[in-house]
């Protein structure tokens, strides 16, 4: 898998060795819609735990390892030492330095802040407008997802 920051810059991925420690789950599409559903099963007490971002056909949730759910399709994120603003799929690791991949991806997006990087395909979802999780908020975005097909 690769990424193309310019027409200058491509990144590789490649399996880490050692996997880093979940801090978010995503999804897209159906896994998306399936994730959503997982986590109305929650009891409120546990939905407080986390945080989220959603987009028409995306959804990345944020909080502590052992409070993700588990959904087919999901992809894992966590944090490397190396990088203080990226969220990086918990298997995969860039084949350049990780702060130059995170300065190249800074330089060229100013304002994006803490980001999540999807690589299949490739999309940077942008988390600093990340919320506690409503019952009711998740509830009216799979409904949405209902009534749009």
């Amino acid at each position: 898998m690769n990424t193309v920051i310019d027409q200058r810059f491509e990144i590789n991925w490649k399996p880490r060795l050692e996997p880093l420690s979940p801090c978010a789950v995503g999804a897209r599409g159906n896994s998306a819609f399936a994730l959503a559903k997982r986590l109305l099963d929650l009891s409120d007490d546990e939905l407080a735990r986390l945080t989220g971002i959603a987009a028409s056909e995306l959804l990345v949730v944020l909080g502590p390892a052992e409070s993700l759910p588990w959904v087919d399709g999901v992809v894992y994120f966590g944090r490397s030492e190396a990088s203080s603003s990226l969220l990086l799929p918990t298997a995969y690791a860039p084949d350049v330095p990780l702060a130059l991949f995170e300065s190249a991806l800074l330089a060229r997006h100013k304002s994006l802040g803490r980001a999540a990087i999807f690589l299949n395909p490739r999309v940077v979802v942008p988390l600093g407008k990340a919320l506690p999780i409503k019952r009711t908020a998740l509830e009216s975005w799979v409904e949405s997802r209902k009534a749009g097909g």
